[in-house]
């Protein structure tokens, strides 16, 4: 992974916020012990490296990256979507604060957080990816 990638998303709002929450389920207790822990997590990612192991995150024994599961989510969404200017205008249209209206008695709209698009676009399309790749012939 790029630092540019994640260096401004660590040093601004509301990532910023989460990240302190996501961050072993705790608030860290100051900005350098924030930074430090997950700038020291995300400096393992090279370019090319798997991001995030999907469902298997937490129970592959390869070496996965010990940034915030969440965290994880957002640069794997910004590195897999974003491909020219058209899909970063796409993606821009989509996460608009104005182009879903949540349901009434909601404060956001349900798939514009983090956790939907943990659970419903990055474990599916890694869980499909690992299995077609998957070099099993028992199946």
């Amino acid at each position: 992974m790029y630092d540019h990638d994640w260096k401004i998303l660590l040093e601004h709002e509301p990532i910023k916020h989460l990240i302190k929450q996501w961050k072993g389920g705790k608030v860290l207790a100051n900005d350098e012990q924030y930074h430090a822990a997950v700038s020291g997590a995300l400096k393992t990612l090279g370019p090319t490296a798997i991001m995030h192991y999907g469902s298997q995150h937490i129970t592959t024994q390869t070496k996965v990256c010990k940034a915030p599961n969440l965290l994880l989510t957002v640069l794997w969404i910004l590195r897999y979507t974003i491909h020219d200017k058209q899909s970063h205008e796409n993606l821009v249209k989509m996460l608009a604060p104005d182009t879903y209206h949540p349901p009434p008695g909601m404060n956001e709209c349900m798939f514009q957080t983090v956790e939907f698009f943990y659970e419903y676009i990055l474990v599916p399309v890694t869980d499909i990816t690992i299995h077609m790749f998957k070099d099993d012939k028992s199946t």
